[in-house]
């Protein structure tokens, strides 16, 4: 590990070191302005006509934020409704929704606190690169108050990179000298620091952990990292729904944009934009037979295939035949859009409502387990031409049902080689009709 660097570097005829404990140079800087030439919102909105994007979002209005779980208090689960009238967002389910987070405002007093910058926080600047032709890195001049609100990643884990530069602003040698050895890259230190960052947890411990350390707030505002857009699948169809859109929000632990998601009022409003995907419906076939696998959080999009299943149903087109296999823990309470999915499949709109309940009965049963069960059922449809969606957690549920697939169904109900049944996966993949909307936690 410690020469990797110096190997690196010699291959491309550069002096590269691992350890790079050299301060690092300021190259932007703070422009100030009058406060009332501060943008009225952190990002500016895109144009009416105009398709919104992560510098130019549209700003929802949020007009419903149910929860869908019943007696669960260490957990939380919601239906989120945004309202976009007005606006030129287009999509269809399977599409993603970007969310730009915020962080909390008490998060945001405390960075001000620890950087001694509680005096500036109202200052409106432009975080200005170049010099012939400067140009500002924020989306819009702001306050340093909203700039750490919406533009930074303050709860994260912190990069040592930015660490390391921080380390040289302490202005008491032994803790400096402890604060650069601790992100140097030898075992130890290496060790060290896990220990500590576990402990820290932010940027945040870390400059009160070592509090002598008084970094410049325009050295801060260049090196912390960005908040980055979050993405959800879309759990509504625009054939139902023209100028509303659902997203379904399973709360994360520490989570910027969950916390801020699950905590959102009817009113507020929340920038987002769309990000096209190609997990859709077959707009052309709609007679081809669909299998749908979306334990938890990843019935939101076929959710949302059901809504265009019964918008297509409402204006009398033929639909094919849909399974779909859906898991949770309880019955009582985390079975997720239990009416809808419930009311789907009374009104034809779904043939098959499959449901894994892990924790009801004496042995933990997943979806998995159901299409075992259904194998002969499962393998007619796909041998009909069914299009197989996969929607969830990636690390295991995706790989535990293809295996299944694969097992019980190519093999053990179409009588395939274990060979030809591996092979079958893959081409479904090719003929366009197997499609994965997955995701690790």
């Amino acid at each position: 590990r410690n020469d990797l660097w110096p190997c690196v570097g010699g291959a491309l005829g550069l002096n590269l070191h691992a350890d790079n404990e050299e301060p690092v140079e300021p190259e932007l800087s703070l422009k100030g302005f009058d406060a009332s030439m501060a943008n009225a919102q952190p990002f500016i909105a895109a144009p009416p006509m105009m398709e919104p994007t992560p510098m130019q979002p549209v700003y929802a209005t949020v007009i419903g934020n149910d929860d869908l779980l019943r007696g669960c208090a260490d957990r939380c689960t919601r239906r989120i409704e945004l309202s976009f009238k007005d606006s030129s967002i287009s999509y269809q389910a399977g599409d993603h929704l970007g969310v730009l987070p915020c962080n909390a405002d008490g998060v945001v007093d405390d960075y001000l606190a620890v950087l001694g910058a509680q005096d500036e926080a109202d200052n409106v600047y432009a975080l200005m690169e170049g010099q012939e032709r400067p140009r500002n890195q924020w989306p819009c001049r702001q306050s340093v108050r909203v700039a750490l609100k919406w533009y930074y990643d303050l709860a994260g884990p912190p990069k040592k990179s930015v660490l390391r530069a921080f380390a040289h602003y302490c202005t008491d040698p032994a803790q400096k000298a402890e604060f650069i050895d601790v992100l140097r890259t030898n075992d130890a230190a290496i060790a060290k620091y896990h220990k500590l960052q576990h402990q820290l947890r932010n940027t945040l411990g870390f400059l009160r952990h070592f509090s002598t350390c008084k970094v410049p707030l325009a050295h801060f505002l260049e090196l912390m990292p960005r908040l980055i857009p979050r993405y959800f699948s879309i759990s509504s169809d625009q054939l139902m729904k023209p100028t509303s859109i659902v997203i379904t929000v399973a709360l994360v632990q520490n989570g910027v944009c969950t916390t801020m998601l699950c905590g959102a009022k009817p009113g507020d409003q929340i920038p987002i934009f769309v990000r096209k995907s190609t997990f859709h419906l077959p707009l052309r076939d709609k007679k081809r037979p669909l299998v749908m696998i979306g334990p938890g959080t990843g019935v939101a999009p076929l959710v949302g295939f059901l809504e265009r299943r019964e918008a297509w149903k409402a204006k009398g087109q033929d639909l094919g035949p849909a399974m779909l296999f859906f898991g949770c823990r309880n019955a009582a309470q985390d079975f997720i859009h239990e009416d809808y999915l419930k009311q789907s499949e009374q009104s034809g709109t779904l043939s098959v409502l499959d449901v894994a309940f892990s924790r009801d009965g004496p042995q933990k049963v997943y979806v998995q387990h159901r299409i075992a069960q259904r194998a002969a059922e499962v393998w007619g449809l796909l041998s009909a031409g069914a299009n197989l969606y996969i929607c969830g957690d990636a690390k295991h549920m995706a790989k535990d049902v293809e295996a299944t697939l694969i097992d019980k169904v190519f093999v053990g109900a179409g009588g395939m080689s274990k060979a030809d049944a591996t092979q079958k996966l893959a081409d479904l993949v090719k003929q366009d009709r197997y499609h994965k909307d997955v995701w690790s936690a």
